[in-house]
């Protein structure tokens, strides 16, 4: 139970002289993470915040990978949208989890368009994204989007393999 200790810590800092910041909330954010507390998560974005903590990109794929665990897509999604507003640009290690979140939950139309958007954002897509991307599309019965996507793989700079 790391992540109850990791919480401990946490709230044991709080209450002493010393501030936790945003490697110490990330850790509490990896612990649950691992668990898939994905309420627990975003309860830890927001103190941060209110603490005045801006939290990074391992502190949101941290999140984003708990929800997906969780098959809660939908945060997910809003957590993509709250970090790009506040200037905090995914990686491909966040796009992953909400990518395997989606193909999870068959949300075939969300992973094609997070796809678009790495496009857009210059997050360079690899075999992993992109598999999850067709498992998606596979598992909602989209043969024609899975098809349409293993063409368009090359454009990512992923070739197709035995996925």
């Amino acid at each position: 139970l790391r992540w109850q200790q990791a919480l401990e810590v946490l709230n044991a800092l709080q209450q002493s002289a010393i501030r936790p910041n945003v490697v110490t909330y990330g850790a509490a954010l990896s612990a649950c993470q691992r668990v898939g507390h994905w309420r627990k998560c975003l309860a830890l974005l927001e103190h941060m915040e209110s603490e005045g903590e801006a939290p990074d990109v391992v502190s949101y794929s941290a999140a984003i990978s708990a929800c997906a665990k969780s098959g809660e897509w939908q945060p997910s999604l809003r957590l993509l949208d709250d970090m790009r507003g506040r200037g905090v640009k995914p990686n491909l290690v966040t796009c992953n989890a909400a990518m395997c979140g989606f193909q999870a939950s068959r949300r075939w139309a969300e992973a094609l368009g997070l796809l678009e958007t790495m496009r857009e954002e210059h997050v360079a897509a690899d075999r992993v994204v992109c598999g999850a991307a067709l498992g998606a599309c596979q598992r909602s019965g989209r043969w024609r989007e899975a098809l349409a996507l293993l063409d368009d793989m090359p454009s990512y700079g992923v070739g197709p393999d035995r996925i």
